[in-house]
């Protein structure tokens, strides 16, 4: 049980001499879980304001400690922990304590504090944008976390106090990654389908990534692992043109109003556009969320525009009549700090007598580029040879009873596997692979190659368990396990640049397509650049036409509920900046660079392509 707590007394906001403004956050003020017992006297001889308060090392699953504040001026705020030095008063606290942050505009962050040291000090966690007009909030809590992770954070935890020094205005974000606009990782020059290592070479190039990624982090900030950032914008803070949440009476689930739609009326345009000002360089994964409708038919086909990297655009349809209350994966794109990106939902070609749905959006950080396999999502089959007929009629039951005791059986977290399709040939379940982090910035432990490794081992020695889902014979069932590799849509997309923001001619910087793009040195890049803009202008030239190169690449023809289709440059469209400011509306880092490389997605094949790291 929470219980509240005035928290106006204890939010302390001062200036120095200096002009430095910082707001005090004590245990005194928090929201608070429970148990939440005071420490003795002799350790709280350091704390903050002369006490704090620990869980006894009991989690309940609950918040512990929570705070509620706004900042008295916009800007960047160094966010900072202190807890007491308890060593020696024989209270042991633990080294990996949860700390939640929700920063900016919707946006979310968070580690892991060691409060087994660097007691009795301030303890620097990140610089986050803050605005006077956005609550924000801090929880240490191992709420939401998976058992693997809730199980690591067992311990004594501390709710002493946190600080927040405002620091300026500019480059207020973490570090950024590699600012390069491929969407996946690159391809083997001689061929247009993936290189194929060994899983095993997969899985540990990225757990050396990660851990190094893990020990920047430590040697520059507090926290044990690396803050990575989820957005979630709701169609509230999104522009909305045409679309309506007034109740239909064919569509009773309208009548809660809790969403925008297109009211049926499919004469006019309706569309929500979702902003999103990225806190950090890097691959973010979009999804999307639509409501179950029940009584009414919903959209097969809404037009899905996502506007990312350095203004590139890529278009393509939601199927709204699956996975209703549930993240639908819609693609795997680069995005930079300070450079504005955004998701538009419409009802444009969608069909008569049905609703197109504008809910939510996310954006979840899930590397440093989409170079990168450990960024993406995979796309795995199991078979199972029972009777289809034997679940026919029960197919949702047996889907979520699958997916539990799968995940279950691999010890992975369940919502990062999303189970996108049954169909008949014995019983053969495909499975969408998230990495982790779809659950938060804490849950960022495993990569979608490493959670389809563990799937593997799992499906390998449990074959008689997961056939026993089934209801079937379980005696004569075998069990088999297919990676079909990174996840694309049905994706076919040229990708173009903007026009500069910098000055400068359009005509002087023309685009080019790159059919494959070869890993490499960067001045073999260069060489496959600078050849394929001659080789466009010479073909401009010839043809005395406006046309520009596009090539379509095969996809893995299956019931993925989200797909992108050929993508073009916003030369022909003004982007409306002031409508873009008025939703999560951060301070960027440094200026986005501009790129004449364009690429194409790489053929995803039905059999296993696992691709090659870069």
């Amino acid at each position: 049980m929470i219980l509240p707590s005035v928290t106006l007394a204890t939010i302390v906001v001062a200036a120095f001499a200096s002009g430095e403004t910082f707001i005090l956050l004590d245990d005194a003020g928090a929201w608070r879980g429970s148990p939440w017992l005071p420490a003795d006297a002799q350790c709280s001889q350091s704390a903050i304001q002369g006490g704090f308060h620990h869980n006894h090392g009991v989690l309940n699953g609950e918040d512990f400690a929570k705070w509620d504040f706004t900042v008295p001026k916009d800007g960047c705020y160094w966010v900072e922990e202190f807890h007491p030095d308890t060593t020696k008063c024989g209270l042991s606290l633990h080294s990996r304590v949860p700390v939640h942050i929700d920063f900016c505009k919707g946006m979310y962050t968070g580690g892991f504090v060691d409060q087994s040291q660097f007691g009795d000090q301030w303890n620097k966690l990140v610089r986050l944008p803050f605005y006077t007009s956005s609550r924000g909030t801090i929880r240490i809590s191992a709420k939401g976390l998976c058992d693997r992770l809730t199980e690591a954070a067992q311990g004594i935890w501390a709710a002493d106090a946190f600080r927040l020094t405002w620091n300026g205005t500019d480059d207020c974000l973490l570090e950024g990654g590699d600012r390069d606009n491929a969407v996946a990782p690159p391809t083997n020059g001689e061929s247009t389908e993936l290189v194929v290592p060994t899983v095993e070479n997969e899985v540990l190039a990225i757990e050396k990534e990660v851990e190094k990624e893990v020990g920047e982090v430590v040697t520059k900030l507090a926290l044990k692992d690396l803050p990575v950032h989820q957005t979630l914008v709701d169609d509230l803070d999104a522009d909305v043109h045409g679309s309506t949440r007034e109740p239909l009476s064919q569509c009773p689930v309208t009548g809660d109003r809790t969403f925008h739609h297109d009211g049926l009326q499919k004469g006019r345009r309706a569309e929500a556009t979702f902003h999103f000002h990225p806190p950090r360089d890097g691959c973010y994964l979009v999804e999307e969320m639509h409501p179950e409708l029940d009584q009414c038919k919903a959209s097969a086909n809404t037009k899905v525009h996502v506007v990312y990297g350095t203004g590139l655009e890529a278009v393509g349809k939601v199927d709204q009549t699956l996975n209703a209350g549930q993240w639908t994966f819609v693609a795997a794109r680069p995005f930079y700090a300070g450079q504005p990106g955004k998701v538009t939902l419409s009802n444009e070609g969608t069909e008569p007598g049905t609703l197109a749905v504008f809910d939510r959006v996310r954006f979840t950080w899930s590397g440093k580029a989409c170079t990168k396999v450990a960024s993406h999502p995979r796309q795995t089959e199991i078979r199972m040879t029972v009777d289809f007929q034997t679940i026919a009629d029960r197919q949702s039951e047996f889907a979520s009873a699958f997916k539990s005791k799968l995940a279950g059986l691999a010890e992975v977290p369940e919502q990062s596997l999303r189970l996108i399709s049954l169909r008949p040939g014995s019983i053969i379940a495909e499975l969408l692979v998230l990495p982790s982090v779809v659950d938060g910035p804490l849950n960022s432990g495993l990569s979608a190659v490493q959670t389809v490794e563990k799937l593997r081992n799992a499906v390998t020695k449990n074959a008689a368990d997961l056939c026993a889902v089934t209801g079937g014979q379980v005696e004569g069932c075998n069990v088999e396990f297919k990676d079909l590799g990174i996840a694309k849509a049905g994706v076919a997309e040229k990708t173009e640049r903007k026009p500069s923001t910098c000055g400068g001619s359009d005509d002087s910087n023309p685009t080019a397509m790159i059919a494959v793009v070869v890993g490499g040195t960067v001045g073999l890049l260069s060489i496959l650049v600078i050849y394929h803009v001659f080789r466009a202008k010479a073909r401009k030239a010839k043809q005395q036409t406006d046309a520009s190169t596009n090539k379509t690449s095969d996809t893995v023809d299956h019931q993925v509920t989200a797909s992108m289709e050929e993508g073009k440059s916003l030369d022909d469209k003004k982007v409306d900046d002031e409508s873009d400011k008025q939703s999560t509306d951060c301070p960027s880092s440094d200026a986005q660079s501009d790129t004449n490389i364009a690429d194409e997605t790489p053929r995803v094949d039905d059999g296993p392509t696992p691709a090659t790291l870069d």
